[in-house]
This record gives structure tokens, sequence and C-alpha cells, in this order.
């Protein structure tokens, strides 16, 4: 699987650290009393509702919105996506 080469394991690492630093960054922007509270709960609630659709939700046009506004989210921020899938 992708995650059983250490290179992407580590690489997916800096890359989700940089991503919840950036949203920790932007939601103090929008002026949340905590912003890492506000942001782990986000990520938390957020996790769960996926989790619930099943995997083939992968596959619906939600997720796709959801994952290219995470995209362009990360690209604004200069945090590097590019997880040598190949």
């Amino acid at each position: 699987g992708f995650l059983s080469r250490p290179d992407r394991k580590a690489k997916l690492a800096v890359a989700a650290a940089a991503f919840g630093a950036a949203a920790v960054a932007e939601a103090r922007t929008e002026g949340q009393d905590d912003p890492e509270g506000w942001v782990q709960g986000h990520r938390d609630a957020m996790r769960a509702d996926w989790e619930t659709r099943g995997k083939w939700s992968a596959f619906s046009a939600e997720y796709r919105d959801w994952t290219a506004y995470c995209a362009k989210f990360a690209k604004d921020r200069g945090i590097d996506l590019d997880l040598d899938l190949d």
C-alpha cells in the first residue's frame, strides 16, 4: 500500500503537519477564540462524517469537491502534496 513505503509515510506526515498549521492560522485569521481546538474539532467531525458514509463516498461529487478545496487550500499555502504516487 501507499503507506508501506517509509518515505511516503514521512512525506505525508510533513504535509499533514503543514496543512494543520495552515488551518490553525486560517482559523485564527477568521477570529476563532480557540483556533487549535476549533481545527481539531472540525477535523474530528469531518473524519467521523466521511467514515460513516463508507468507502464508496470517495467516488461522490461531494468528496471530489472537498478534496479539490483541500488541494487548493494547500496550494495557496505552499504545502507540497506531491506524494509520489508512482
